[in-house]
């Protein structure tokens, strides 16, 4: 059983699944938060009939009060809306932007002392927005904008090398789980600890099919259907929020891929993208510096450049309304 008080803002279908694995994982205090009438009681009072038939110990609040999160030990927002909510990509950038100002405020004032994940999209983007409004240091702000291409990455390796898809570590840096900002480093990827072109080199494949493997996972990130690209696609950032929340919590110094300003890391500085970093009782405790070929250097560029242009956009528009709550 973790100790502890984690706070989820937004309890649509994201924060509903990180409740899910909170509880699976042994917390058992939390708060749900979300400004649409009714929608936290109705999944906190879910929560507890099912707690009750496992016998279970379960301590859920549910408000629509985004002032309840105070005292939590974590904030998980996974308030907002995904891309394919609204028609353009703008109106979708200011309204989750506008709904960070928001929140981010809200935290600074009553919870300062949070480690906070963002789960709103564009991570990175709604991550500093997080960092700005709050007024809190960087190092307890950070964003879940990669996992689902990641774990996508690791199917596809797995089944090119007929390997259990446990075994494999995929690493990637750089931008959005969509984009071609994103980095996939083949040298710093792994399966069972053997570094993957070890194994490419071995004959169990060839570096062709492992180009076939990350071409064929950026096809599914990019595909409708497949949930990667509209948002829908909840799962997989939720179960990494839930690892970074008990690695803060318990002080496991987890070495995860997640959105994290950067302050001279990597020759950059006031900007937030996915990087390896170690999550502890302080929050982001370092940036792991890993060394960069040129094709990498490149491609983590752009997604530098991708960062700065849409954060001088958030500064452009304006939203017509702001939502704070569930989001689909």
């Amino acid at each position: 059983m973790t100790t502890g008080v984690v706070a989820i803002v937004g309890v649509g279908h994201a924060g509903q699944v990180v409740a899910q694995l909170l509880h699976r994982s042994g917390v058992t205090g939390m708060r749900l938060i979300d400004t649409a009438p009714g929608v936290a009681e109705k999944r906190a009072a879910d929560m507890r009939r099912a707690a009750a038939v496992s016998g279970e110990a379960l301590d859920v609040l549910a408000s629509e009060d985004l002032r309840d999160i105070r005292g939590a030990d974590v904030v998980i927002v996974a308030a907002g809306l995904p891309p394919a909510s609204l028609s353009s990509s703008d109106d979708w950038l200011a309204m989750n932007a506008a709904a960070m100002m928001q929140i981010g405020r809200v935290i600074g004032d009553v919870a300062r002392d949070a480690f906070v994940v963002c789960l709103a999209g564009p991570a990175a983007i709604m991550t500093a927005r997080l960092q700005q409004a709050s007024g809190m240091a960087p190092q307890r702000i950070v964003g879940v904008p990669a996992s689902a291409f990641a774990a996508e990455l690791s199917l596809q390796f797995a089944t090119e090398l007929e390997v259990a898809v446990a075994d494999v570590r995929i690493n990637v840096i750089g931008g959005e789980f969509d984009a071609d900002d994103t980095a996939v480093l083949l040298r710093y990827s792994t399966v069972a600890g053997v570094p993957l072109l070890e194994i490419v080199r071995s004959g169990q494949s060839g570096r062709e099919r492992i180009e076939a493997a990350v071409a064929r996972a950026r096809k599914v990130a990019g595909e409708p259907g497949s949930g990667l690209k509209t948002g829908s696609a909840s799962s997989a950032p939720a179960a990494l929020a839930v690892i970074a929340a008990k690695s803060y919590l318990s002080d496991q110094k987890r070495v995860l891929t997640l959105a994290a300003r950067l302050d001279g890391d990597y020759g950059e500085r006031d900007v937030v993208v996915n990087a390896p970093v170690v999550i502890g009782r302080r929050g982001v405790e370092r940036i792991i510096g890993l060394r960069l070929d040129d094709a990498e250097r490149a491609t983590f560029a752009g997604a530098v450049a991708a960062f700065r242009r849409r954060m001088a956009l958030c500064a452009d528009i304006a939203p017509a309304s702001v939502q704070t709550g569930t989001a689909p």
